[in-house]
C-alpha cells in the first residue's frame, strides 16, 4: 500500500498524483493547441505527445495500485458512497469515457505524426485533426469533471 496522498483525504499518493494530473490535462492540452493556432505544429506535436505519454504511464502506475490495492472498492471503501450505484456508476462512466478519449486521443496523434512532415500544413487533414480534437478535448473535459465527483465520493465523503 502507497503512502497516504497530499491532499488530506483519504486517497493515497498515487491517487493524488493521478487526480491532480486528470485535472490539468485539459488546460495543459489548450495551452498546446494554441501553438498549433499560431502555426507551430512541432511545438503543438511535442506537447501533445509528452501529455500523451506522460498520462499512459500514470495510468499504467494508477492500474498497478488499484490492482495491488484489491481493487477500485477497496480504495474507497472507507466512503459513505462505497457500494452504492451513485459510486459505481460515476465509476464506470468516467472509466469508458476516458478509454474512449485516450484511444482515440493515440490515433490523432499517430496519424497526425505521419502528415508533420508534409508541406501542405495543416492540409487536406486539417479539419478532420480539429473535429477530432475538439471530441477529444471534450473527453478529457468530461474526464476531468467525473474525476472530481468520483474522488469526492470515494475518497472525501
Amino acid at each position: 500500500m502507497l503512502p497516504k496522498g497530499f491532499l488530506g483525504t483519504r486517497a493515497d499518493v498515487l491517487m493524488d498524483v493521478v487526480f491532480v494530473a486528470t485535472l490539468l490535462t485539459p488546460f495543459i492540452v489548450a495551452w498546446g493547441v494554441r501553438f498549433a493556432s499560431k502555426g507551430d505544429f512541432r511545438r503543438h506535436r511535442a506537447v501533445q505527445t509528452t501529455l500523451l505519454v506522460v498520462l499512459l504511464v500514470a495510468v499504467l502506475l494508477f492500474e498497478v495500485d488499484v490492482r495491488l490495492s484489491g481493487g477500485s472498492g477497496s480504495l474507497m471503501k472507507g466512503s459513505s458512497y462505497a457500494g452504492t450505484g451513485w459510486l459505481r456508476g460515476i465509476t464506470l462512466a468516467h472509466v469508458l469515457a476516458n478509454v474512449v478519449t485516450f484511444f482515440t486521443w493515440l490515433w490523432l496523434v499517430v496519424k497526425s505524426w505521419k502528415r508533420l512532415g508534409t508541406p501542405e500544413l495543416p492540409g487536406s487533414f486539417g479539419g478532420t485533426h480539429k473535429r477530432v480534437g475538439r471530441f477529444v478535448f471534450g473527453g478529457l473535459v468530461f474526464g476531468a469533471v467525473s474525476a472530481v465527483v468520483m474522488y469526492v465520493l470515494g475518497f472525501v465523503l
